[in-house]
């Protein structure tokens, strides 16, 4: 597993209380383990030779105290790792990056939703602090787009794209195929709608293993939409992610 480019993980919570229509793990109740607990446990890892790892959390930031806690704690432990991890684009704090890099963090994923960047020009401006503000911490910094939701304009996308190519992340990660799942709020939204359903892309969508998909935004205009751009990568069509994309 090691020998072909995998990586250890860790984790330091469950849970999640934002609300995006389109993942599972929305609303629910958010349990942290022990940070002590989690570095005997990476520790324990690195006694046996492995220093790479990624951080198995939906995003490591759902509360800032316990984040900038934990990554001061792992700076105290000295372990020499090196490790990517996702985060949400609120909160952070030019201390966590600090503390990130010190840690042995080397990449940092920011999980967006074109909407809320579409619409909300604080985000906009948030965003640009944190890619600057994650540079400065000496790390690089890889956006997971996430564009085409159900009644979401191709203007959107287009607005998203144009951001992300003034203010140049190392690599952004186009996602326009969104996975669906039951109970969450956007397979209702879909249900109900018959043109959505019409958008739909499935085999026998009874088991995880037969996935369906939501997409309404066709490859040809992201195509024509990032014009060559080399940061951007849509997803699906390369067997690798952000982070092996930047190298480990």
């Amino acid at each position: 597993y090691f020998s072909n480019g995998g990586l250890a993980g860790f984790n330091t919570h469950y849970g999640c209380p934002a609300s995006c229509d389109y993942c599972f793990e929305a609303g629910k109740k958010l349990l942290f383990r022990d940070p002590d607990a989690v570095i005997s446990e990476i520790s324990r890892m690195v006694s046996t030779g492995i220093k790479s790892f990624h951080l198995c959390d939906s995003e490591f930031n759902s509360d800032s105290e316990y984040s900038e806690n934990f990554a001061a704690a792992l700076v105290e432990a000295n372990l020499d790792i090196n490790w990517s991890l996702y985060i949400k684009p609120r909160p952070w704090s030019e201390k966590l990056f600090s503390n990130l890099e010190r840690s042995g963090a080397r990449i940092v994923t920011v999980s967006v939703d074109s909407r809320q960047l579409h619409e909300n020009d604080a985000e906009k401006q948030n965003m640009m602090e944190m890619i600057s503000a994650c540079r400065n911490a000496g790390m690089r910094i890889a956006i997971d787009l996430i564009t085409g939701n159900p009644g979401e304009s191709l203007d959107s996308t287009r607005d998203a794209i144009s951001f992300f190519k003034a203010s140049r992340p190392d690599t952004v990660g186009i996602n326009s195929y969104i996975r669906l799942y039951p109970e969450t709020k956007i397979m209702g939204i879909i249900l109900e709608n018959d043109d959505m359903k019409s958008n739909l892309i499935s085999k026998t969508a009874k088991t995880p293993l037969s996935p369906t998909f939501y997409n309404h935004i066709g490859v040809e205009a992201l195509v024509e939409i990032i014009s060559g751009d080399p940061i951007f990568k849509i997803e699906g069509f390369e067997r690798t992610s952000n982070y092996e994309r930047l190298g480990k």
